[in-house]
């Protein structure tokens, strides 16, 4: 929720509505269709062995072990102090599941064993911690600082650490760095395989993995060091991005009753150089699954009809889709249910009621075995399932959908595959168990990859719309009633085209489309002029590898936004709409932590009245979800710029105070951080807990780095 005040006008905008369930869509992905190329680091002293998952694990006879915080360590004869640096977890209580953290530092010279010297930064900073520790004109200057995860909770105030190693001499140094990790866990989960933690260290090695991303398509990238292990309430995280040619280790390991998570760097500083590490901890409970491989789709709706918002995926190298039942807790925890391991090279899925008996079913579609299925839920709880095949001639299928084509009140269903060119659909003949009819829509679809459908022309029936990778086209067929289908392209410059929907983004009483194309990172829309001529406009080309896009009203102020899922940035992000004509767009990331993430979705998944993003990736295994922070209850009754000037109103470089007046309708206190942007940037921000029932002023402050009268003061809220 939001509010402008525009001082050229004097008036105040406030936008705000409720949640509203809207019709959903999936979006097709790119298939994986490869395995990973391995990079086994053999170390001379240590043997090297393979996890399940065949990714390289070095395991050792030693490592350097740490001390307890009071005593020395002692490194190749030299005693030094081992530092005690656990301020972050004295400040951040919310790093569920690290019990203390500590460094060691030392170098190529001998040290004798001093005090280490540490100086205390003081700062108002209620979100940072910074300290520096000196020891033999060695610096380590440490920072903690909570990541700004925006609109969308993404977990739970993750910190970033930053460590700075200075060289305060003039010559060049070799340096060691230790950080150390306690952990209040037995176990550790990387790359989907749970590691035992025991005195035998396991060191996770970087490696390059290389998929086919594309028929005659690779990429090559570098592995991230990301750790999971369990919290009893949620799920902590240890992540150190992988750097191009730094020397590094990064292990686990246990010692005297106490378990370790230890990252090891050594490098050649130069005089009077520095050197930064930046490792992030966190705890989240918003990770939905690590065991669907290669996920390639996800989608949201209620399967097992008691009013909670559950979620299914479609995982390519695993053959399988599978829902995950929502608790209602708050936030969910989810119970992993297979509905099939068949689906030979599932790539997507979706939900509707296909036989008509008022319960929820599925239908994939899978890239191997050219087939499109659906799953019928027997109504139980939890369901059971009889798989039940549409076709098996989608020549490489890629996507599936479903909705009233023919208007007979039944669920006919569509498909996209890409060898064959075709967009084709299955009429259901209304029985129980449905029959069904094959027809062709078009086989010019060069390289067909997503599909939507809905009256576009708004004419009362349903016309069908299309994404094609090879042609970088988007069409929509004209249905004439009678389901003859009637081509017309409404782009062939999406270079790349994965994934099509179709929405009114400029409320002007008609339909929009948007496309996501991955050879030019792009997400656009195009412009319906009400007579379904398109005018091409490009939302943002910094997508990297747009596979996915959907569109809903994100921020609940009245206007749709889009949602978008890139691979090769691991993103998923969201496009805010100003409601202007034509709508401009400010790009808001919510994660680059989806690893190749494939497919984007939106739905009140913890049914707080906000929308919350949901995200498949395929080389982490994941699917997660993404609360909004965005509270219905919470809104901004009035803003007021209290220093105001006559025919001016802002006056540069003087301070100006702006109140905004917050109520808080709902039944439970709220604690809430409240924003305040000038001319779209960030100028303050605080945080207040309002009482259920109270209506609260809140002053922010900033200096105005222009003048004039024409400017914007914004005003966010969002819940904490």
């Amino acid at each position: 929720m939001f509010c402008v005040f525009n001082s050229k006008v004097r008036d105040i905008f406030c936008f705000k509505k409720f949640f509203k369930y809207v019709f959903i869509i999936k979006y097709m992905k790119k298939e994986v269709l490869f395995s990973i190329l391995l990079i086994l680091i053999v170390v001379s002293m240590f043997g090297v062995v393979l996890s399940p998952t065949g990714f390289a694990i070095v395991q050792g006879q030693s490592i350097l072990q740490t001390s307890e915080n009071s005593k020395n360590l002692v490194i190749n004869s030299q005693e030094i102090r081992n530092i005690d640096d656990s301020d972050m977890l004295n400040k951040f209580t919310h790093l569920r599941g690290y019990k203390d953290i500590s460094f060691d530092i030392s170098s190529s010279e001998d040290f004798d064993a001093v005090e280490i010297e540490k100086i205390n930064i003081p700062s108002n900073n209620k979100d940072k911690v910074e300290n520096i520790f000196r020891l033999n004109n060695l610096e380590v200057e440490t920072e903690y600082k909570k990541v700004d995860t925006s609109f969308f909770n993404i977990d739970e105030r993750p910190v970033k650490q930053t460590y700075i190693l200075k060289n305060l001499l003039n010559d060049p140094r070799d340096v060691k760095l230790n950080i150390k990790y306690e952990i209040d866990a037995s176990t550790i989960t990387w790359n989907s395989t749970e590691y035992e933690i025991t005195n035998e260290p396991i060191y996770f090695e970087a490696f390059e993995v290389t998929e086919e991303i594309f028929p005659g398509l690779n990429e090559t990238f570098l592995t991230g060091h990301t750790l999971y292990f369990d919290e009893e309430e949620g799920i902590s995280y240890y992540d150190f991005k992988d750097v191009v040619n730094l020397d590094y280790t990064v292990s686990v390991y246990s010692k005297e009753d106490k378990n370790y998570i230890d990252l090891e760097v050594n490098s050649n500083i130069n005089g009077l150089e520095e050197f930064v590490i930046d490792p992030e901890v966190g705890w989240t409970t918003r990770i939905i699954a690590t065991s669907a491989d290669s996920g390639e789709s996800v989608f949201a709706i209620d399967i097992d009809n008691d009013d909670d918002i559950d979620v299914l995926s479609a995982s390519q190298n695993d053959d399988k889709i599978a829902w995950y039942e929502n608790d209602g807790g708050s936030p969910p925890s989810w119970t992993a249910r297979t509905i099939t391991t068949s689906a030979n090279g599932a790539v997507e899925v979706f939900a509707i009621d296909i036989d008509n008996d008022d319960d929820i079913d599925v239908l994939s579609a899978s890239y191997w075995d050219d087939k499109i299925a659906w799953y019928e839920n027997d109504g139980g709880s939890p369901p059971s399932w009889t798989t039940r095949t549409i076709t098996t001639s989608a020549d490489s299928a890629r996507f599936v959908y479903a909705i009233d084509i023919d208007n007979d009140n039944d669920i006919d269903v569509l498909s996209a595959s890409y060898v064959d060119n075709k967009i084709a659909w299955y009429e259901n003949d209304g029985g129980s168990p449905p029959s069904w009819t094959s027809y062709t829509i078009t086989t010019s679809a060069s390289g067909a990859e997503g599909i939507f459908a809905i009256d576009l022309d708004e004419d009362n029936d349903i016309d069908v719309l299309s994404a094609s990778i090879l042609d970088g086209k988007i069409a929509w067929y004209e249905n004439d009633g009678s389901e003859s289908f009637t081509a017309h392209n409404i782009t062939t410059s999406a270079n790349g085209a994965y994934s099509v929907f179709a929405i009114d983004l400029d409320d002007d009483g008609d339909l929009d489309v948007l496309s996501a194309s991955a050879f030019d990172d792009k997400i656009a829309w195009y412009e319906n002029d009400g007579s379904e001529s398109f005018t091409s406009r490009t939302i943002t080309t910094s997508a990297d590898y747009a596979s996915s896009v959907y569109a809903v009203d994100v921020d609940l102020d009245g206007d749709i936004d889009v949602l978008s899922a890139s691979g090769s940035d691991n993103k998923i992000a969201w496009y805010e709409n100003d409601g202007g004509s034509p709508p401009s767009w400010t790009t808001r990331t919510i994660t680059t932590s989806a690893i190749w993430s494939r497919s984007v979705y939106a739905a009140d998944v913890d049914l707080d009245g906000d929308i919350d993003v949901l995200s498949a990736s395929s080389s982490d295994d994941k699917i997660a979800w993404y609360e909004s922070n965005l509270d219905p209850n919470v809104t901004i009754k009035e803003i007021i710029p209290i220093q105001v000037v006559e025919n001016v109103d802002l006056v540069k470089g003087k301070t100006t105070l702006v109140r905004a007046v917050i109520n808080n309708s709902g039944p439970t206190n709220e604690n809430i951080l409240v924003k305040l942007y000038f001319n779209g940037n960030l100028k303050d921000s605080t945080t207040d807990t309002i009482n259920a029932g109270q209506e609260k002023d809140i002053d922010l402050w900033f200096v105005p780095d222009v003048a004039g009268s024409n400017k914007e003061i914004k005003v966010e809220v969002e819940e904490v």
